[in-house]
């Protein structure tokens, strides 16, 4: 039998392999950007504010009327808070504005589209996954995986759904005014 060591922490009873985990484990953390405390069991070395701030810095900066000009299939915008907000659904922003209780945001953040399709690749190699056959034999011959290419992209013409999620690398800006505050 052999003994196992372990350390821990004196607030929270925690066990912990190394010594330094214990004595850190509810240790307040300090914001990198900021310096304000966060909770010890926060897993980001920077505050949510500075979160944002750090986002926001990276993303590319547009105005509404330069996002609808790029985008103009009504791709939707997503508050900070990750609201999505389809302007399809108003007649126009400033409606939105209005259905809002809380003040105007000075920016939102755009949107990538994306599919839900039938990948190929992956059913066969799931299906080959589930058979354990000796010497990386393939299950399919090539006859086989066309027919699954074909099916794919029949389906995925018939039936693909089109959904969007929030793009962080593209910050839209409600004024000339906020675009240009940097």
């Amino acid at each position: 039998m052999k003994e196992i060591k372990v350390y821990q922490c004196e607030k929270c009873n925690n066990a912990y392999f190394e010594p330094k985990a214990a004595e850190k484990c509810c240790t307040p953390k300090i914001c990198e950007d900021c310096g304000v405390e966060m909770p010890p069991k926060y897993y980001y070395v920077v505050c949510d504010p500075c979160r944002e701030k750090r986002k926001l810095e990276r993303a590319e900066k547009m105005t509404l009327a330069e996002y609808f000009k790029a985008y103009p299939d009504h791709y939707p915008l997503f508050t900070v808070d990750g609201e999505c907000i389809l302007l399809g659904d108003f007649d126009c922003f400033d409606d939105w504005e209005s259905y809002r209780e809380d003040e105007r945001p000075q920016y939102l953040y755009g949107a990538t589209q994306r599919f839900v399709e039938l990948n190929a690749d992956g059913i066969i190699d799931h299906l080959n996954e589930e058979v354990s056959f000796e010497d990386d034999v393939e299950m399919f011959d090539d006859d086989a995986c066309a027919e699954i290419y074909r099916f794919c992209e029949d389906w995925n013409n018939r039936n693909a759904f089109e959904y969007f999620e929030e793009n962080p690398k593209l910050a839209v800006f409600l004024s000339e005014e906020a675009a240009n505050a940097d």
